[in-house]
């Protein structure tokens, strides 16, 4: 019976919990993608690094002229909003200089820390 057991042990839990398994999984998870977005990021003498620092900096010079002009959601039945559920509404925004293309938006919800970071 401790033969089988221990048999049962090594064969099916073993291989579930290996460091090499672990170590396979981050390669495949972080290290590849890093290693095959540093090659795009190099190619045509590092032409998509250069857009994206280019797209960045005009960005942040034009940040401050994006204005709310109003904001809309639907009153909901449910009277707290929780994670992982999908919410409609609908954000007016006066972008000045920048293009509708050039912009994503998002939102974030939570109670707001001493330093004015969203927990």
């Amino acid at each position: 019976m401790v033969v089988v057991v221990s048999f049962v042990i090594c064969t099916i839990l073993v291989p579930r919990f290996t460091m090499k398994r672990q170590l396979d999984d981050y390669k495949n998870k972080f290290y590849f993608k890093l290693h095959q977005r540093t090659v795009r990021m190099v190619e045509d003498d590092f032409s998509l690094a250069k857009d994206i620092a280019l797209w960045k900096k005009m960005v942040t010079r034009r940040w401050d002229n994006i204005d709310i002009v109003s904001t809309c959601m639907p009153q909901s039945t449910k009277p707290i909003f929780k994670v992982g559920e999908e919410y409609d509404y609908e954000v007016l925004l006066e972008l000045n200089k920048l293009l509708p293309e050039e912009q994503d938006a998002s939102t974030q919800a939570g109670s707001e820390s001493a330093e004015g970071d969203i927990k």
